[in-house]
C-alpha cells in the first residue's frame, strides 16, 4: 500500500553492517524505494569531497598513525577557498584578510597563525575534522580545502599524517560502505547510474527505482508535509528532539503508519502503529567499519532470550520473506557479509573467516601498551580488515 516514494527507511547509528545492508535491500527491492538513510547521517557532505578528490569517501590512514604525527589539527570553522595548485593557494592566501578571518570566526589573529606554523613546520600532520558548526552549503567547499590543504604540505600518503572524517554515528562509515543512502549502491555504485543498477539488478534478481531517494532531513520534512506517508525506523536518536531536524516527533505524528524496531520504549515507539522489540548492542553479532574503513567483528556478549527481543537483520528478512520479495532466505550475519563481498567491489574478499584469521594473542595488554581494537584486560585482539582488501 505505501511503495514507492510514499516508504522510507532509517536505520540507526549502531546497526551492523548487514543490517544496513539489508534495510536499504529491503527499501529498494521490496518497497521499490530509494528513499533509505540512518538517523545519525545530519552531515551528507562530509566526505563527498574526500571521494571528489582521492578516490575514497574515508580516512585516509589508520588511526594508530596519530600517535606519530608531529601536529594534528582539529578542524570545524569555515575554510571555503578551493586551491588547485600551491601557486593557486598562495594566490588565493594572499586575497584573505586575516583580521577579518579572525573577526567572523571569533579565533584570536595569533592562534590562526601558530596553528598555520604548527602544521606547516611539522614533518607529519594530521586533520581530524567534523564540520559541526558548517553550513550545509559550505561543506564540501570546506572538505575540499583540508584535501587541498593535506596536498600542498605533502601530508598525504605516508604515516602519521592524513585527513580523518568524524561522522557523527558508530557505524556511519559502514552504513555508506553497503549503501544506506538514498543516492549510492552498496560499494559506492551511483543510483542514477544504468549499469550500476543493472549490475546490482542482476544480483538481487529485481529492479531498484532509478529515483535517487531522500536523505534524512528530507525524510522528516516528507513525513511532515505529507510526501512520506510511512517509514520503518530503526531505534532511536537524539537528533529527534535536539533541533537538527526540527520538531522531527511531531512529524512522525504525521505518518499514516510507523513501523519502529528499538530495544526501549522511546519517543518515537511510543508514536507507532506497530513495534518490534529489538536486540541490543550486547546480544549483536555483525561487524561494524570504523573510520579508518576497518571491518572488525561484533560478537554477542549474552543470548538472545527465548520469545523476545529479535535481531534486526533477522526482522527485516523476516518481513521481507513474508512480503514475497526475493533474496531474503539468509541464516545468518555471516551469509549477509558473504553477499555484501559479492554485491559491494569495496569489501571484496571479507568474510567472518577472514575476518577470524585476523586475531591473535596479545601479551601484556593494559593501557601502557595500547594495541589496536584491544580488549582491555583479554588475552586476544581482533584487527579487523582495513578496506580495500588487499588480495594474497
Amino acid at each position: 500500500e505505501y511503495s514507492g516514494e510514499a516508504f522510507a527507511f532509517l536505520t540507526a547509528p549502531d546497526s551492523t553492517n548487514e543490517e544496513h545492508y539489508l534495510a536499504q535491500k529491503f527499501a529498494r527491492t521490496a518497497m521499490k524505494s530509494n528513499n533509505v538513510d540512518q538517523t545519525s547521517n545530519t552531515q551528507p557532505e562530509l566526505t563527498a569531497g574526500l571521494e571528489q578528490s582521492l578516490g575514497y569517501a574515508g580516512a585516509t590512514n589508520p588511526i594508530w598513525d596519530l600517535e606519530q604525527s608531529g601536529c594534528i589539527i582539529v578542524f570545524s570553522s569555515n575554510v571555503t577557498e578551493n586551491c588547485e595548485s600551491p601557486a593557486t593557494l598562495q594566490y588565493a592566501l594572499s586575497a584573505l584578510d586575516l583580521e577579518e578571518i579572525s573577526k567572523i570566526t571569533q579565533v584570536d589573529a595569533a592562534d590562526i597563525a601558530e596553528a598555520a606554523r604548527l602544521y606547516g613546520e611539522a614533518d607529519t600532520g594530521a586533520l581530524v575534522y567534523a564540520l559541526d558548526n558548517i553550513q550545509p552549503g559550505l561543506a564540501r567547499d570546506c572538505v575540499l580545502s583540508l584535501v587541498n590543504l593535506a596536498l600542498v604540505t605533502g601530508n598525504l600518503g605516508k604515516p602519521g599524517a592524513g585527513i580523518y572524517p568524524m561522522r557523527p554515528g558508530a557505524n556511519e562509515q559502514g552504513a555508506w560502505d553497503v549503501g544506506c543512502v538514498p543516492d549510492r549502491l552498496p560499494g559506492y555504485r551511483w543510483v542514477s547510474n544504468p549499469d550500476d543498477r543493472k549490475a546490482l539488478e542482476a544480483l538481487w534478481d529485481s529492479s531498484i527505482p532509478e529515483i535517487p531517494g531522500l536523505g534524512l532531513a528530507q525524510i522528516i520534512e516528507g513525513a511532515r508535509n505529507g510526501r512520506v506517508k510511512s517509514l520503518f525506523l530503526i531505534g532511536d536518536s537524539p537528533n529527534f528532539s535536539n533541533g537538527k531536524l526540527g520538531d522531527a516527533l511531531a512529524a512522525l505524528d504525521n505518518l499514516e503508519f510507523l513501523v519502529v524496531c528499538d530495544s526501549f520504549l522511546s519517543d518515537a515507539a511510543q508514536r507507532a502503529d506497530v513495534v518490534l522489540p529489538r536486540s541490543t548492542f550486547a546480544e549483536k553479532d555483525g561487524t561494524f567499519t570504523n573510520l579508518e574503513r576497518r571491518i572488525q567483528r561484533l560478537k554477542p556478549g549474552r543470548k538472545l532470550p527465548d520469545g523476545g527481543a529479535r535481531a534486526e537483520w533477522r526482522v527485516i528478512c523476516d518481513v521481507a520473506h513474508k512480503m514475497g520479495a526475493p533474496g531474503f532466505l539468509l541464516a545468518s550475519p555471516s551469509e549477509t557479509m558473504d553477499e555484501i563481498a559479492r554485491v559491494a567491489p569495496v569489501y571484496a574478499g571479507v568474510s567472518y573467516r577472514s575476518l577470524a584469521n585476523q586475531g591473535g594473542l596479545v601479551f601484556k595488554t593494559d593501557l601502557k601498551s595500547p594495541q589496536p581494537t584491544q580488549v582491555l584486560y583479554a588475552s586476544r585482539e581482533d584487527r579487523g580488515l582495513q578496506w580495500p582488501v588487499q588480495s594474497g
